[in-house]
């Protein structure tokens, strides 16, 4: 058997076969890995995009609790209840720098939004930490509880805006 293996050339035949499909055995390997490649690049973005839809809703969430808290500072204003309005104007200052620093991918019209209340809150907590010093000077419930509002407004358009985009993209 082996002389007519020999005779034959039938182990130069098999060396072919081998090579042959030592070859198909290669591109089949290629071809899985750029499956498996184009299968994980779309998973990550997909965990991307889940990561902003999650950061999207964390930022939501957040404005949510500042628009509470400054329709708590309105009743509190009108209760004159100074000293514990100024707490809370505190809160609502350092939610919304947290919100404008940890959220970048706010557009800049929010990031404005956001800067304005910042501002507004910050120039009503200073009239009322003067008004307490000088109490002829505490400023008028109805003129800061409208600025307020106004602010409370802007903030719900962002969060209007936000949830569409939230929407939107996740279809």
């Amino acid at each position: 058997m082996f002389e007519y293996i020999v005779n034959n050339n039938l182990g130069d035949v098999a060396s072919v076969i081998g090579l042959i499909v030592t070859f198909i055995g290669f591109f089949i390997t290629i071809i899985k890995v750029r499956k498996t490649q184009t299968a994980a690049e779309s998973a990550e973005r997909a965990a991307g995009q889940m990561h902003k839809s999650i950061r999207k809703l964390d930022a939501l969430s957040e404005i949510s609790s500042v628009t509470e808290m400054l329709s708590e500072i309105k009743r509190l204003q009108r209760e004159k209840s100074w000293k514990v309005a100024l707490d809370r104007y505190g809160f609502v200052k350092k939610s919304l720098i947290n919100i404008k620093s940890m959220h970048s991918d706010l557009s800049n019209d929010h990031k404005k939004k956001l800067q304005g209340a910042i501002q507004h809150s910050t120039n009503i907590e200073a009239s009322i930490e003067i008004g307490l010093e000088y109490e002829d000077r505490l400023p008028g419930v109805p003129e800061i509880n409208n600025l307020l509002a106004k602010q409370i407004d802007r903030l719900n358009e962002i969060v209007t805006t936000m949830k569409n985009k939230v929407v939107i993209t996740n279809r």
